[in-house]
């Protein structure tokens, strides 16, 4: 009967710790899924962030050489004649920015 109990206690000890080895297991799991869609998470995160900076630098690059070519333009045109308030319409820079020049 002794030894009938010790071979039960045994069985439920090995199961308990198979079950305990399998939750551990799975727990790592689920750790690394985590970690891996925290750095997919940054990957995105990054990849977007040099898009939006690039369409930023794009659109920055766009309106200076908008203002350069404005300048250009208001200069050239002062150096024509045009009085001020022609340039000033043209080119819709302010007098003194016309005055500048």
């Amino acid at each position: 009967y002794m030894d009938n109990k010790s071979y039960e206690a045994s069985i439920l000890s090995t199961q308990e710790f198979e079950l305990q080895w399998q939750i551990e297991q799975i727990e790592e799991a689920q750790m690394r899924g985590v970690q891996q869609g925290i750095q997919q998470g940054i990957q995105q995160g990054i990849q977007q962030g040099r898009e939006e900076g690039r369409e930023e630098g794009i659109q920055q690059g766009r309106e200076e050489g908008i203002q350069q070519n404005t300048i250009a333009i208001a200069r050239s045109c002062k150096q024509q004649g045009l009085d001020t308030e022609t340039i000033m319409a043209i080119t819709q820079l302010s007098r003194e920015d016309i005055e500048a020049l």
